[in-house]
């Protein structure tokens, strides 16, 4: 669940840095998109390179 909850808020914080920057609403929610999946992928390969 944790890894859930900071996908999201790393997610927010990197869509409203974009629209902050680039006050376009369309790439802001693609970059946040992309880095909340990032997050989640990347935790979850380092869960499966433990094991």
């Amino acid at each position: 669940m944790i890894t859930f909850l900071l996908g999201l808020l790393l997610g927010g914080i990197s869509g409203g840095g974009t629209y902050a920057l680039t006050t376009d609403g369309h790439l802001a929610a693609i970059v946040g998109a992309v880095v909340a999946v990032a997050c989640w992928l990347g935790v979850a390969a380092l869960v499966l390179i433990d094991d």
